[in-house]
């Protein structure tokens, strides 16, 4: 199976998260789960080089991120909703467990900017004192992973979820419209909605069968070959 899938992580933790977090009484509003280091990088990008007078310590993407969130709750503040967030992590180091199956995983990925580095534990500290957002990661996990654990958690608590991120491999976790609860993935750069049909229109095969058809094709920018002949 393709090697980028994501799977479930400790599910004590997933759990802990959404019953205290997540599910406190029950409006219809759905839990958004944020892909947090994918943001991190738009905000890297997107601002000019900032730097705290004090100190020196790159503050850019801090900033950046800020107002993105700012912006994200307070549009659904505004519509009349109580939004629910969370805010999922990659730990350094990533996926222990794609690393042992597979060493060249993500091997073509370029080292993360120095002075951006010390900005992610300054994101997790403004999220969690300034938003109130939680912010979950987990040990030889990506955040893929969190996400998925989190996304059907909530499924299960009869909770809809709306992810936000562009990354492709979440696709397989989307649902047909007409499921309650369902899942959909949502684009937050592009403002585009990733549903069951958008998926099997753009891959000719359902969500559920996606990671088969990414194991067959491969995947470049995970640098996961595909099957000789195929791929």
């Amino acid at each position: 199976q393709h090697s980028s899938n994501p799977s479930p992580a400790p599910s004590q933790t997933a759990s802990e998260h959404v019953n205290e977090v997540v599910l406190q009484d029950q409006p219809r509003d759905p839990l958004l789960i944020l892909d947090a280091s994918a943001y991190i990088f738009r905000a890297y990008h997107a601002m000019p080089p900032i730097h705290r007078y004090s100190d020196g310590m790159p503050t850019g993407a801090v900033l950046g991120f800020c107002q993105m969130i700012l912006k994200l709750v307070l549009e659904r503040l505004n519509n009349g909703e109580r939004p629910r967030m969370v805010l999922a992590f990659d730990l350094e180091g990533g996926s222990t467990k794609r690393k042992k199956l597979f060493p060249e995983y993500k091997a073509n990925r370029p080292p993360k900017p120095l002075d951006l580095i010390p900005q992610f534990e300054l994101v997790k500290r403004a999220a969690t004192e300034a938003f109130g957002i939680p912010c979950i990661e987990a040990q030889g996990y990506e955040a893929d992973d969190v996400i998925a654990t989190l996304s059907t958690k909530a499924l299960e608590e009869n909770v809809n979820v709306n992810i936000l991120s562009g990354d492709k491999d979440l696709m397989q976790l989307v649902t047909p419209m007409d499921n309650v609860p369902s899942i959909h993935l949502v684009d937050p750069f592009k403002l585009q909605r990733a549903t069951h049909d958008v998926v099997l229109s753009k891959w000719g095969v359902p969500p559920n069968q996606l990671g088969d058809l990414l194991a067959l094709a491969g995947d470049s920018s995970d640098n996961i070959p595909g099957v000789p002949g195929i791929g």
